[in-house]
């Protein structure tokens, strides 16, 4: 039930090297290969910025969500430091709408602007995106074991206020929560975020269109708002 304008995409599978270890040497692990995971991504993302649609959507879940605000806030630095770079961008007018499905990163990543070498910083990721949905479950079971290292993950908690009042404003309005914790229990893998609901909400972000569509679109109520 698309509109024209919303059909036909070009689809692209991202994966990355990740070993099994037990918790919480995997936590550990997780995020050094998805570190290692932007380097792939961000040159791709530059390259896309250069063809005819510039529309692209990233989604990722779990440690895909760190993943792609990790390659955003990289490209993003690249732009503001290379004038080339800047221009073909600011000329070809790219857009990027991002969808985090129980993102495996802590909520105030996207406003930190102090790091170390064993830290990541993602403050450039939000004001290059268009749009962000954040699909977050409060019982996940996975995400209580991270929890263990890195206290407060966004596919857990959603965005505290505190966080939206260091946003700045234009880029606070580009958040939108959905709460499927009604919908999924304790469970955390991909294949389960696949209920109509949660398709239709990830709609718009996929498509770019203004508004999901169809009976199972999500009900106002199953937004968070701050």
């Amino acid at each position: 039930n698309l509109p024209s304008s919303c059909r036909g995409i070009n689809l692209i599978f991202f994966s990355w090297p990740s070993a099994v270890a037990p918790v919480p040497a995997e936590i550990l692990t997780g995020q050094q290969s998805a570190r290692q995971g932007r380097f792939v991504l961000a040159p791709l993302l530059e390259r896309l910025s250069e063809t005819k649609d510039r529309r692209i959507c990233l989604i990722g879940h779990s440690y895909g969500g760190r993943v792609v605000l990790s390659a955003l806030h990289w490209t993003a630095l690249r732009e503001a430091k290379d004038s080339y770079r800047r221009n073909v961008v600011a000329n070809k007018q790219s857009r990027h709408r991002v969808v985090l499905l129980a993102p495996a990163i802590n909520h105030d990543k996207l406003n930190q602007q102090e790091f170390s070498e064993f830290d990541e910083r993602y403050d450039m990721a939000l004001p290059r995106a268009e749009r962000l949905l954040n699909v977050f479950n409060q019982r996940d079971c996975p995400l209580t074991l991270y929890s263990i290292c890195n206290p407060h993950p966004l596919g857990r908690t959603s965005f505290f206020g505190e966080d939206y009042l260091q946003f700045d404003p234009q880029d606070s309005r580009k958040i939108q929560e959905l709460d499927v914790t009604s919908l999924l229990g304790m469970r955390h893998a991909a294949r389960f975020y696949s209920s109509p609901e949660i398709r239709a909400a990830i709609q718009p972000y996929v498509f770019f269109c203004d508004q999901p569509t169809g009976a199972d679109a999500p009900t106002t109520s199953s937004f968070v708002r701050h």
